[in-house]
């Protein structure tokens, strides 16, 4: 199978870790899929901890739903027309309507986000 770099998979010493990545691999495949930070982690962080971070969790659970829905934006054009392009649009509206809500959130309790 052709690959990114114009060689075959299996042509560097045929090594699976030196071996190209193929040119069709998806973009989303190439990371890992977690979950942003919950809530409830901030609470059982203080009750084992004793320490309240909760004030300071928002602010990195925004940052990272920034960056997923910017890591969507940017594979939908990777991937116009595929079943593949449906799922990256969804999961960019999720993170974009979970961003605003933690924004209109710190807007009500009058916190710069």
């Amino acid at each position: 199978m052709p690959t990114a770099d114009g060689g075959n998979i299996g042509t560097c010493d045929n090594s699976v870790a030196n071996a190209p990545k193929p040119v069709a691999q998806p973009i989303s495949a190439s990371t890992p899929k977690a979950a942003p930070p919950r809530a409830h982690t901030s609470t059982r962080f203080r009750i084992v901890s004793g320490l309240d971070v909760s004030s300071r969790f928002d602010l990195y659970r925004l940052a990272y739903l920034v960056f997923r829905l910017g890591f969507c934006k940017m594979g939908i054009s990777t991937v116009v027309g595929s079943p593949e392009e449906t799922r990256l649009k969804r999961a960019y509206e999720y993170y974009r309507a979970q961003a605003h809500r933690l924004l209109a959130l710190a807007a009500l309790k009058g916190q710069a986000a």
